[in-house]
């Protein structure tokens, strides 16, 4: 947006600026496709770890397997530890 920086909209990093905030402040996983059954690894910066909590993986945390109808829309959710039923168990 136009006369905002983004160091100004984020209320939670004031005074430090986006770049460093954000050189130590990231996550995410590794996979090693040259293996058919990979461990995943956990990676982050200095301070990125903190995220890999249980409870916070922000967008880990927020995926959910689905079907879509032909429209693309979601038809049902599927459970979260067996992907064979729906979420509601049937």
């Amino acid at each position: 947006m136009p006369g905002i920086g983004i160091s100004n909209a984020i209320p939670f990093n004031k005074g430090v600026s986006w770049s460093t905030y954000w050189s130590t402040r990231w996550y995410g996983f590794q996979i090693d496709e040259a293996n058919s059954s990979p461990d995943v690894t956990r990676i982050a910066g200095a301070d990125g770890m903190i995220l890999h909590r249980a409870d916070q993986s922000p967008i880990q945390n927020a995926i959910k397997g689905c079907i879509l109808k032909d429209d693309g829309t979601v038809n049902y959710y599927l459970k979260a530890d067996d992907w064979s039923k729906k979420a509601d168990g049937t």
